[in-house]
């Protein structure tokens, strides 16, 4: 085999390998980026029905309409926790949320 053959399927193989590892990285960036996605909008939602339950606090909770959105809100925080200690917060507001609602 000639030098000329031997480096030429040495650039090629070098090149082949370079090519392979941009598309693997490609497809490895564009799934970390759906994933950061989709913990970046569940931490939103849940920023979101927080700021409702506090809306609804400030509004006097014991008004039957500001428990009703308070309750909405929880039941949708139930339904994205994301954090690792979310779900024993969620479930201690909802204990604190039945207590208040058996002084009313």
């Amino acid at each position: 085999m000639k030098i000329k053959t031997k480096l030429t399927l040495g650039v090629g193989l070098l090149f082949a390998m370079i090519t392979s590892l941009a598309v693997l990285s490609s497809m490895y960036i564009n799934k970390l980026s759906n994933n950061t996605e989709n913990i970046l909008t569940d931490n939103y939602n849940s920023i979101v029905y927080c700021r409702q339950m506090l809306i609804a606090i400030n509004n006097d909770i014991a008004t039957p309409e500001a428990q009703t959105l308070f309750q909405f809100n929880l039941n949708k925080e139930k339904q994205t926790i994301t954090e690792v200690s979310e779900k024993e917060l969620v479930e201690k507001i909802s204990l604190d949320f039945e207590a208040i609602k058996k002084i009313q």
